[in-house]
């Protein structure tokens, strides 16, 4: 059972999400040549991708009117230095340092300036508790001492129950057992809590076919291809070390694996195509509701039904099950013919769950194979893959990032989460932010139903999906209390994760029937402590997080009004706007995902028509001296959001007396400060958001108060036609 994903077939909306962030980076460009200082990214051009480290020096000259972004960041530009280990320096970076500062103060337990006012009212016991259970897993996690004479024994019982499964009614016994002996056990049937595909105001229950394979997903049992080869090579490795270290011989360890893999294999083959989860119309296929005593007319030998119970989550008012023929085929094949490969299916997933759990040699083994997977080091030899990534740390203050990063992050952030709000945050920051989104939000109420070249219609639906935007800010209403989770007594770290997950499942049962409070979070899911914001088209909302606020830069409450607008007001302008960009304009008001988007055919063409048009302008743009041109259809979405945030400050700033817009621009195009190395500005153009200065510069290029503020006009690096504007809103 995968239990951290609340849509396990909604694969393609999570890829779709990955470009309503904020910021991030991906993906590689190739080299375009060295860096000179003061050369402008193409001949007709007059901006310089100062960014790049060398790209600017002291004899650099400067002009506001023709390369806004270089001549305002200019002094901050020639000041940061990049280092190897800060390779990229921006707002951002220096918000998350201060963010990781104040959660590794939490995490070691040392005093803080604590500036916050526990603005949830959360009590001293809920705290002390929370305090308690981090205190008492970082004991464990960061005793490598207990953990090295502990050695790999942890996992030998776990294994050896496993092992000691004879028939296929020992095997069910396993799998409904309570003495917490099937660690992080992933069922063929996967089940999980949560809202239904159609309906979002109540919880169900989502039954699914299994979701973590081995290989990353099914389709590489089918198609085979390197990043299979890469997930398998990774995992043999994990497996294949502990089972050795367990005292199995290499014979027996491959036959485990193989085992393990013609499993998975046959469950690939069991379920739709790979291709057909990943279409839209797979949505409505998936919706498929059964009652409880339905469903035993189509588990056969599985027993889906007595699991459930065994999980209290047979009281569902009904059951979505996404691939019926699926749960029958499994029926028929969960047999004492098949029992062995069953078994070794278990032991690999147990195994692939315990390895960072065990003594510091275990551990440093999965950071190698981590890193394997996550940059690919097997196609860089002159990477190590073994490094770790907090480089930048040592001493005490490295134990403590691995406590942070490796342990507390992964397995117990909620308490973390809950912890930080009752010391950095405050009930007015959180007031003062909701009032920005109330703000931007009526702005765009008029915007939308002034725009002529929407119809009445698309108007009214738009305005619909505006007023039913989910508004989560800085932190929730309302936190998990964790009070029946104890973590004291727990002999070993595998035991205290082995207690949380068991809460985490209990959880799980108190959401089935239970109204959605679209407003409320988990934080154990969804952490605030991000340098970050984001709108999430599938429940239509906009979250805006506490970690964001760590420095003053984004939002204070003694920083001028043109700050606020330049800055924490633009980003929830650019957050909003992502309800009506290219991804946005396929999901209703409620998160719904509609092929053909939820407003006339005619109004969509006309948008997408103006959204091309855009990401034709950005694809005519080299990013730097001598670089092919821009991917525009890549960063269109982001675009949009940007140009339409900064529209809608424009706008809110009309209404403030002596608004000073040159402090407001100035204020902009510096919450875009960056200074990186050439290899990581390469990843920044292959990102899906557009290069800081250009989403400086050719999103002011917009507008035209931008121009009325420094007499810009024709001629002039920053000057662009009106008929060759591509605002989209």
């Amino acid at each position: 059972m995968k239990r951290d994903h609340p849509y396990l077939c909604r694969l393609l909306i999570l890829t779709l999400l990955s470009s309503t962030l904020l910021c991030g980076c991906s993906g590689l460009n190739g080299k375009a040549g060295p860096i000179v200082a003061g050369e402008t990214v193409s001949p007709d051009s007059k901006w310089i991708n100062s960014e790049i480290d060398g790209a600017i020096d002291s004899s650099t000259k400067t002009n506001l009117k023709d390369d806004f972004y270089t001549a305002v960041n200019r002094d901050w530009l020639l000041q940061t230095t990049v280092t190897a280990e800060k390779s990229d320096i921006n707002p951002f970076t220096e918000n998350e340092d201060i963010l990781r500062d104040r959660e590794m103060d939490i995490v070691a337990g040392t005093d803080s300036s604590s500036t916050g006012e526990n603005p949830a009212g959360m009590s001293q016991e809920l705290l002390w508790h929370d305090s308690t259970l981090l205190q008492d897993f970082t004991d464990l996690a960061g005793d490598w001492e207990a953990r090295n004479k502990l050695g790999a024994e942890p996992v030998r019982p776990y294994i050896e129950k496993i092992a000691d499964i004879s028939s296929i009614e020992d095997m069910t016994e396993y799998l409904l057992n309570e003495d917490g002996m099937n660690f992080s056990l992933d069922y063929p049937v996967d089940f999980n809590v949560t809202t239904g595909f159609k309906d979002h105001s109540c919880n169900t229950v989502l039954i699914a076919p299994f979701s973590d394979f081995t290989l990353g997903n099914q389709s590489e049992y089918t198609g085979f291809d390197s990043n299979g080869s890469l997930y398998k090579y990774n995992s043999n490795l994990k497996v294949g070390y502990l089972l050795k270290r367990l005292g199995y011989s290499d014979a027996d360890a491959a036959g485990i694996i193989k085992g393990s893999y013609s499993f998975e294999a046959d469950l690939a083959d069991r379920m739709e195509d790979y291709s057909v989860q990943h279409s839209v119309k797979y949505l409505d296929r998936a919706d498929n509701a059964y009652t409880f005593d339905e469903l035993k007319t189509i588990e056969g030998n599985y027993p889906l039904t007595e699991i459930l119970c065994r999980y209290q989550l047979d009281k569902s008012d009904h059951y979505t099950v996404t691939e019926p023929a699926y749960v029958k085929a499994f029926g028929k094949y969960y047999s004492q013919a098949h029992l062995e490969r069953i078994k070794d299916f278990y032991i690999v997933s147990t195994l692939n769950s315990m390895l960072p759990l065990l003594d510091r040699e275990a551990y440093e083994k999965s950071v190698e194979l981590e890193q394997l997977l996550t940059d690919k080091a097997k196609d860089d030899p002159g990477k190590n893959p073994g490094s770790d990534p907090q480089q930048k740390d040592s001493g005490e203050d490295k134990e403590t990032a691995i406590l942070l990063d490796k342990f507390v992050n992964r397995y117990l952030p909620g308490p973390l989460d809950e912890i930080y709000v009752a010391r950095y945050c405050t009930a007015d920051q959180k007031k003062n932010i909701e009032k920005l989104v109330a703000d931007v939000i009526r702005y765009y109420r008029v915007m939308l139903q002034s725009e002529d070249w929407l119809s009445d219609s698309a108007k009214k639906k738009a305005v619909v999906k505006l007023d039913n935007i989910c508004v989560r800010s800085v932190y929730p209403d309302t936190f998990t209390d964790y009070s029946s989770l104890d973590l004291s007594g727990a002999g070993n770290l595998v035991e205290a994760v082995a207690r949380i997950q068991t809460f985490a499942l209990t959880q799980m049962k108190d959401r089935v029937n239970a109204p959605v409070e679209r407003n409320a979070w988990d934080l154990s899911k969804f952490p605030t402590t991000q340098t970050n914001a984001y709108y999430n088209p599938e429940d239509n909302s906009i979250n805006i997080l506490a970690g964001i606020f760590a420095d003053d830069f984004f939002y204070s409450p003694d920083q001028d009004r043109e700050e606020t607008l330049g800055r924490i007001g633009f980003i929830i302008g650019h957050e909003i706007t992502h309800a009506f960009d290219t991804t946005g304009c396929y999901f209703d008001e409620s998160g719904n995902y509609l092929e053909a988007g939820w407003w006339e055919a005619k109004d969509l063409q006309a948008f997408l028509t103006k959204a091309a048009r855009l990401a034709n302008f950005y694809s005519a743009i080299a990013p730097y001296p001598g670089a092919y041109s821009y991917d525009g259809t890549n960063v269109k979405g982001e675009a949009i959001a940007d140009m339409g945030g900064l529209k809608c400050m424009i706008s809110l700033a009309q209404d403030q007396p002596d608004f000073d817009y040159d402090e407001f621009f100035r204020a902009y195009a510096q919450m875009w400060q960056r200074k990186s190395s050439y290899e990581v500005e390469q990843q920044n153009a292959a990102d899906e958001h557009p290069l800081n200065f250009l989403r400086t510069n050719i999103t002011l290029q917009q507008y035209d108060r931008f121009f009325e503020t420094y007499g810009i006009a024709s001629g002039d690096g920053m000057y662009i036609e009106p008929e060759k504007r591509v605002a989209v809103w």
